[in-house]
């Protein structure tokens, strides 16, 4: 794999080229540049810092990129594949069209962004950082989010079936209209969630914490809820047929 300086790509991206697949750009400083379509798929891009900066149109498709530092960038239409970003930091970053499909995001720091609609189905997050972050309508089918922090998140039409929360911090985190069916959310924290009009068809809860959550309008049937916390949970029109206590 060859090395490339970041004076070296900047020059040739001004220059025109877009495309650096497969190299080494290891430690690569972009901070604050603004680039369109640019393709680092496949290299190895571990502790770049791409802060702050306009990376629309992004590829990084199977690229590595552990403990780089995407800070407030705005990232539309990122797509990473297959990327492994493990312990990488997002926090803040916006952008809509984010594809980061059976991506390696454990232990990121993505913080309060903003990815409405982002694609996240079976990406391992476990340990991820989502605080309060806009995911609505995000596809997160199959996702291991084990031990995860989406506390406050906007959660809102996305789509978690399948999804690992085993321990997820989902305390008044927004799961209005959200599908959850077959998803494992044992001794998850849902403490003041709203998961009005959810459906949780056949989802593992037993031991979570649904204190204070809104359960209005909720399917919950053939849920386990063996041990969960209910107390003070709104359950207004909330099917429970088959549940098990």
């Amino acid at each position: 794999m060859s090395w490339l300086s970041s004076s070296e790509l900047w020059t040739r991206y001004a220059a025109g080229e877009r495309r650096f697949t497969s190299l080494d750009l290891t430690g690569l400083d972009l901070q604050g540049r603004k680039t369109v379509g640019l393709d680092l798929s496949g290299s190895d891009l571990a502790r770049a810092d791409l802060q702050y900066g306009d990376l629309t149109g992004l590829r990084l498709v199977g690229a590595a990129a552990e403990r780089a530092y995407f800070t407030e960038a705005l990232v539309d239409h990122l797509v990473g594949e297959r990327a492994a970003l493990g312990g990488a930091v997002f926090a803040g970053a916006r952008g809509e069209g984010v594809r980061l499909s059976q991506a390696s995001l454990e232990g990121v720091n993505a913080r309060g962004v903003r990815w409405p609609g982002a694609v996240l189905a079976r990406a391992a997050l476990r340990g991820a950082i989502f605080a309060g972050a806009d995911l609505k309508g995000a596809d997160l089918r199959g996702a291991v989010a084990a031990d995860a922090d989406l506390a406050g998140a906007d959660l809102s039409g996305a789509d978690l079936r399948g999804a690992e929360l085993t321990g997820a911090r989902l305390s008044g985190a927004n799961l209005r209209g959200a599908r959850l069916e077959r998803a494992d959310l044992t001794g998850a924290d849902l403490t003041g969630a709203d998961l009005s009009e959810a459906r949780a068809a056949r989802a593992l809860l037993s031991g979570a914490r649904l204190s204070g959550a809104d359960l209005t309008g909720a399917d919950l049937s053939r849920t386990d809820l063996t041990g969960a916390d209910l107390a003070e949970a709104v359950l207004i029109g909330t099917s429970l047929d088959g549940v098990s206590y």
